[in-house]
C-alpha cells in the first residue's frame, strides 16, 4: 500500500507540476455595504430572523435569536450566476457565540431546488472552503448555470442569541479537477461507498501535497465543468455516461491530460491509445 501511493503521488506530480495552485477566481459578493439599509435591501430574513446588519467592518451581519427554540434562521438574496464552471467556493465568516450554534449552511437556490453545504461554526473569523462535492441537492434545481438566489443559514444549538458575519464570496475554475462518479449512485448503489471512499482518497491525497483543486460530479462535467481546466482526475468512476465520456473527450483534444484510476469509460480507450484486453 505505501508504495502504490508513493506511484500515485509521483503520477500525479508529473502531470500537474506545471497546473499546481493554479486557478481562475471570480469574486461573486464582497457582502460589504456602505450602511445596514442596503444589507436589508439586499437580504430578507425569515419569518424568525432579524433584519441583516453590518458589522463595524461594513460585513453582513446576522443576528439569531434561538431563545424561543427556533431551529434556525436564514437570510436570502436574490442573483444571476452561472457557476459551471467553478469546483470550489470560499467564503469568510466570523461567529460570535459559536457555543450556540449547531452549524452554518450555504445554499444556492436553482430553480426549483437548492444545492446546500454546511460547515461547523467556530468561535473568531475563519476562511471556509467548499467544493462541489459538499454540497446535497434539495428539490429538483435547475443547474448550476442557473444560480438564482443565495441563503445562509445558522442552525440554533442552544437557546441564546448569536452573531454571524459573511464577506468575500469566491468561486474558483481550477486547472485540476477531480471527477466524482456520482451516477453511481442512482446506476449501482452497491457500489456507492467506494466511489466515495476512493474519491475522498483521491482529494486527501492532493490536499496533503497542497495543491488547490476543485471537485465536481459527473453532471458538472456533462454540462462543460472541464472548460478552462487542465488534469481532470478520475478516482473510481464506472458508471460514466456517454454524454460525459463526449465531453471528456473534447477536453483530452483540447489538450487536458486524464489520470484515471482502475476504470476508464470504453469511449475514451481510443482517444488515450489504450486497449481493453481482459480481465485476469
Amino acid at each position: 500500500r505505501p508504495r502504490a501511493v508513493v506511484l500515485v503521488l509521483l503520477a500525479l506530480m508529473s502531470l500537474t507540476a506545471a497546473a499546481a495552485r493554479a486557478s481562475e477566481t471570480r469574486a461573486l459578493d464582497t457582502w460589504r455595504y456602505d450602511d445596514a439599509k442596503a444589507a436589508r435591501e439586499a437580504w430578507s430574513p425569515s419569518d424568525v430572523s432579524a433584519e441583516a446588519q453590518i458589522a463595524e467592518d461594513g460585513s453582513l451581519l446576522l443576528r439569531a435569536d434561538f431563545s424561543a427554540g427556533s431551529e434556525r434562521a436564514y437570510w436570502d438574496a436574490a442573483v444571476p450566476w452561472d457557476l459551471t464552471p467553478y469546483g470550489r467556493f470560499s467564503l469568510g465568516a466570523c461567529v460570535e457565540g459559536a457555543g450556540a450554534v449547531g452549524h452554518l449552511t450555504i445554499y444556492f437556490r436553482s430553480g426549483g431546488g437548492w444545492y446546500g453545504a454546511s460547515f461547523a461554526a467556530h468561535e473568531g473569523s475563519r476562511n471556509v472552503t467548499l467544493r462541489k462535492t459538499d454540497f446535497t441537492v434539495e428539490g429538483s434545481p435547475a443547474g448550476w448555470a442557473k444560480i438564482d438566489g443565495v441563503r445562509l443559514s445558522i442552525w440554533g444549538g442552544a437557546p441564546r442569541t448569536v452573531e454571524a458575519s459573511f464577506t468575500d464570496l469566491r468561486a474558483y475554475s481550477d486547472d485540476i479537477v477531480v471527477i466524482r462518479g456520482a451516477r453511481t449512485r442512482r446506476a449501482n448503489p452497491g457500489n456507492w461507498s467506494s466511489v466515495r471512499r476512493f474519491s475522498s482518497g483521491m482529494t486527501d491525497l492532493l490536499a496533503g501535497t497542497g495543491v488547490d483543486y476543485g471537485a465536481v460530479e459527473d453532471a458538472d462535467v456533462e454540462a462543460g465543468a472541464l472548460r478552462g481546466a487542465k488534469v481532470a482526475i478520475l478516482p473510481y468512476n464506472p458508471d460514466t455516461s456517454a454524454t460525459e465520456a463526449a465531453a471528456i473527450e473534447r477536453f483530452v483534444d483540447g489538450g487536458g491530460k486524464i489520470v484515471a484510476c482502475y476504470a476508464l469509460p470504453e469511449g475514451l480507450l481510443p482517444t488515450l491509445g489504450i486497449a481493453s484486453l481482459e480481465w485476469r
